[in-house]
């Protein structure tokens, strides 16, 4: 039953965009995917603090560095930031560096499969 446009789910029947709905183009997939169409996304800071304005970049920031980074910016130190023992990282320098910051990050985990039958 419903329409076949619709992602099916087990337990919860019908739920989420018809497929193409949330498109990510050129990158492959959409959302509630694993390919990069439906883990990337773009994001955007503005602040008169930035040192330069309107500075687009391809570097890598992954949700988890938002909490140390405006943890950072905030006033902590590094030694509190990494007290927190989370998994993401402060993106500072990279933030308020613009074109010249650099990602801290070299990837992340996208999924992990427990078992592989």
């Amino acid at each position: 039953g419903g329409d076949p446009g619709r992602v099916q789910h087990k337990s919860c029947g019908e739920v989420g965009p018809r497929p193409g709905a949330g498109n990510n183009f050129p990158l492959r997939g959409m959302k509630n995917t694993l390919y990069e169409g439906g883990v990337r996304a773009p994001g955007f800071v503005h602040s008169p603090l930035l040192q330069d304005q309107g500075v687009v970049s391809s570097q890598m920031i992954h949700i988890t560095d938002w909490l140390p980074t405006l943890y950072t910016l905030a006033g902590a130190s590094t030694e509190e930031v990494e007290a927190l023992n989370i998994d993401g990282v402060s993106q500072v320098d990279l933030i308020m560096k613009s074109a010249a910051g650099q990602s801290r990050r070299e990837g992340f985990v996208v999924n992990i499969v427990e078992n592989m039958e």
